[in-house]
């Protein structure tokens, strides 16, 4: 919902990273909505880079150490 503050919880390694992801890229792309972003598991440029897979379906650089 726009203009709300949404926390996302659960089990280590249980894919909620990549749902929210999904989620953000999609929406982004379909509504033109803006999204702020914490993760406090990946890296700013390691998170940029998924970010950018999921919106360009395909990989992001050739080699990724992730």
């Amino acid at each position: 919902m726009p203009g709300q503050l949404t926390v996302v919880t659960g089990l280590p390694n249980s894919g909620k990273t990549e749902f929210i992801d999904a989620v953000i890229v999609n929406i982004g792309v379909a509504e033109n909505w803006k999204f702020g972003l914490c993760s406090l598991e990946n890296p700013v440029d390691e998170h940029g880079g998924k970010l950018a897979e999921k919106f360009r379906g395909e990989p992001f650089r050739e080699y990724t150490s992730y």
